[in-house]
């Protein structure tokens, strides 16, 4: 298809193209400028072969099972629209198939006089398997109308609810807050990054970025805060994070409050994961004797972060358990745990620390080290989780 009717195309609009496709189809569009589709109740490949761009929403609904859509290589802009609320710019719901965005540029648009809050550049709403694949999600600036913070608020990179998403080598960016001219007002927040209320986001090597807080006439006072990189809200709602950046927006003013890189609610999870090590992958030393340094290195190019390290004593230097926190203290061989402190927290090939003394009556001392993992509960708290752990049991 091309929108100018060029020799050998079907159509000159992407919606027409889309109606007359089967399940399993592709329409191939060339350059040009195309105004926003849908695509609803079956798997069709829509892919721009040359530079092309979308004005206005795009929707994928209701994909089947068993069915594939795929959307690459748009650079999409929202609709700057004067009614609340400001749609997303690209919006995935109830969908049960397979979807897949590559290659996209997408920014939700900017909140006018009564839209308020800038738009969300990608929405996703109950459904099973979304992936997206070097993609840019920026959320739309808040108007710069008004007075409520709540409503001038930069949408969103990524918004997703009761759905599970897996995003490769994507950046994601809220919206700038909307500006204040208003000398007794507050300027507007930045977007999230991405903001999960239900469900589950695995990434790699992607950046959470919180945007800008709103810019004053009157700084610092009322300068905007800056959006959150990455918020986890929902109960059980989990973020697998590895190999990713997260950052807090930039505050709209000198004083007003820079973004937090993260933010989870009650019940909610983020794990910050290393990239490419296992446990299998791990060289351990020769054991230490209490008292003398033991070490541990990675037998392939990946680094490890050591989160924690502690130990378990036990009377037995056979007693076994399963390399998780909480089943550490459910097991009736830990007698006492011990911290040992920080491994260091930096990345590197190896690390060493200190086996322990033995306490009186105790046989072995178990330390266990917890790697490149990290469950982030909310600013300035942490909990250890079971990924990519190993254990030294070392005798009296």
């Amino acid at each position: 298809m091309d929108a100018a009717g060029a020799s050998g195309a079907q159509f000159a609009a992407i919606q027409p193209a889309i109606d007359a496709a089967q399940d399993g189809d592709t329409v191939l569009v060339r350059t040009g400028q195309y105004a926003g589709f849908a695509l609803i109740g079956k798997g069709v490949a829509i892919v721009a072969r040359d530079p092309v761009r979308i004005d206005g929403a795009i929707q994928l609904g209701s994909i089947p099972a068993q069915s594939t859509a795929l959307l690459a290589g748009f650079d999409v802009h929202g609709p700057d629209a004067s009614t609340a609320p400001l749609p997303a710019a690209l919006r995935i719901d109830e969908s049960a198939g397979s979807i897949w965005l590559q290659d996209l540029v997408v920014t939700g648009g900017a909140g006018a006089a009564t839209t308020l809050a800038g738009g969300d550049a990608l929405a996703v709403l109950l459904c099973d398997d979304v992936h997206a694949v070097r993609c840019e999600f920026s959320g739309g600036k808040g108007s710069s109308l008004g007075g409520g913070a709540s409503l001038l608020g930069g949408g969103d990179g990524v918004r997703v609810s009761d759905a599970h998403v897996e995003l490769a080598e994507c950046v994601m960016t809220g919206g700038a807050g909307g500006d204040q001219a208003d000398v007794d007002k507050d300027s507007a927040l930045g977007g999230f990054g991405l903001l999960l209320s239900i469900g589950s986001v695995d990434a790699v090597a992607s950046v959470f970025a919180g945007g800008a807080g709103g810019t004053t006439a009157v700084p610092p006072v009322f300068g905007g805060p800056g959006g959150t990189g990455c918020a986890v809200l929902g109960d059980g709602a989990l973020a697998r994070l590895s190999g990713c950046t997260l950052q807090g927006g930039a505050p709209g003013a000198e004083g007003a409050p820079q973004g937090e890189p993260f933010a989870t609610g009650i019940g909610a999870s983020i794990a910050l994961l290393t990239p490419g090590f296992q446990p299998s992958e791990t060289e351990l030393a020769n054991f230490a004797a209490v008292g003398e340094a033991a070490n541990a290195a990675t037998t392939t190019s990946a680094e490890l972060t050591p989160v924690l390290v502690f130990a378990l004593f036990s009377p037995s230097e056979h007693a076994s358990f399963e390399p998780s926190l909480n089943a550490l203290l459910l097991d009736p061989s830990a007698a006492l745990l011990f911290p040992l402190g920080s491994g260091g927290g930096k990345p590197a090939a190896s690390f060493a620390w200190t086996v322990p003394e033995l306490p009186a009556g105790f046989g072995a001392a178990t330390v266990w080290v917890q790697l490149g993992a990290l469950w982030l509960q909310a600013p300035g708290q942490a909990d250890l989780g079971s990924a990519r752990a190993f254990v030294i049991t070392q005798g009296s």
